[in-house]
C-alpha cells in the first residue's frame, strides 16, 4: 500500500510541475480507491486510513522517501526541467509513475 501512495504522489508532484506532462488524474484515482479497499479488507477502519492519509509524519517520511530517490536519479525536484525529464523517462520505461503521467 505503501508503495501505491508514494507512486501517486510522485506523479502528482511531476504533473504539477512539469508545464510539458500531465497526469492520469482517472487512473490514480482509482488506484487509491483499490488501496483503500485493500486496507479496508486487511482490518483498517476508514477512521485509521485517513489517519495515515493526512498524517504529517507520513507526509515528511514520504517527501524524504521522494528526496532519496531524486538525488540518486539526479534529479534536483526544484529543477522543473529535471522533473520533467524524470517524468519523461519514467513514461518511456511504463514504470508504475509512467503509466500516471501522458504528453501534453
Amino acid at each position: 500500500m505503501d508503495d501505491g501512495v508514494f507512486t501517486i504522489a510522485l506523479a502528482n508532484l511531476v504533473r504539477r510541475r512539469c508545464d510539458s506532462l500531465d497526469g492520469r488524474v482517472l487512473k490514480a484515482m482509482g488506484i487509491l480507491r483499490d488501496l483503500k479497499a485493500e486496507a479496508r479488507a486487511l482490518g483498517y477502519t476508514q477512521a485509521e486510513i485517513d489517519a495515515y492519509v493526512d498524517s504529517d509524519a507520513e507526509k515528511e517520511r514520504m517527501k524524504a522517501r521522494a528526496a532519496a530517490l531524486f538525488e540518486a536519479r539526479g534529479v534536483d525536484p526544484d529543477n522543473p526541467e529535471d522533473l520533467c525529464r524524470f517524468g519523461r523517462e519514467e513514461i518511456a520505461q511504463n514504470s508504475p509513475v509512467g503509466v500516471l503521467l501522458k504528453a501534453r
